[in-house]
């Protein structure tokens, strides 16, 4: 999930933040990973998860 959109919203109100973290992404790594695919134009695809 994305860190601070509705479902990420749901979540918090039953889980502890820490249990979270590592099940949500930062919205501005996703948008810098979807920005180098659009700018670079170097890879068709990436992978984005919350480990990398």
């Amino acid at each position: 999930m994305i860190a601070g959109g509705d479902i990420a919203a749901a979540m918090a109100d039953s889980m502890p933040p820490a249990d979270l973290a590592a099940i949500t992404l930062r919205p501005d790594d996703l948008a810098e990973t979807v920005w180098r695919l659009v700018d670079e134009r170097s890879a068709p695809e990436a992978v984005i998860d919350v480990i990398s």
